[in-house]
């Protein structure tokens, strides 16, 4: 990797903005755990990082898989919440990657302020995301995560909807 790459790789994170290309850039040259550590210690900076994976473009989603083996702890719990965000907008990438892990709960049991009408509707607008997927490959995937999105929407009653700390 050239140092031209590396250096734009940490100018852009020093600037606030990562991009995929310095992510990437900062895996090739600092490893899995030290880029994620790196990433996760400036709440500005991963709070980028998991709004681009949240937006369901492919150069973030395809970050996400590169550095989901080496999160842990809070950074795994929100990494994989911004993973089950992009399945609104990218259904199929999002299964195709990361299979029904992109069909959890955690995003929507988490969201304040949340009510059971909220997370319905949240469900249902996952679910017809879902639906549209053609893939054949993927239909064993799709129909997991359709019966996942039922037991969520199921489950949301019981779900405690009062203030958070």
């Amino acid at each position: 990797m050239s140092l031209l790459i590396v250096l734009s790789a940490l100018s852009s994170l020093a600037a606030d903005r990562p991009t995929p290309q310095s992510v990437r850039g900062l895996l090739a040259t600092k490893g899995g755990p030290q880029t994620v550590q790196l990433l996760f210690d400036d709440d500005a900076t991963w709070e980028l990082v998991l709004k681009g994976v949240s937006s369901g473009r492919a150069d973030w989603l395809r970050v996400a898989k590169e550095l989901r083996p080496f999160t842990d702890a809070h950074a795994s719990e929100t990494l994989g919440m911004a993973i089950e965000n992009a399945l609104l907008p990218a259904p199929e990438l999002a299964l195709e990657l990361f299979g029904v892990e992109a069909c959890g709960d955690s995003s929507l049991a988490m969201e304040e302020p949340s009510s059971v009408a909220h997370v319905l509707r949240e469900v249902a607008k996952r679910k017809k995301a879902v639906a549209t997927i053609q893939s054949q490959a993927l239909a064993s995937a799709k129909k997991e995560c359709l019966r996942l999105l039922d037991e969520t929407a199921k489950s949301a009653p019981s779900w405690n909807y009062g203030p958070r700390e």
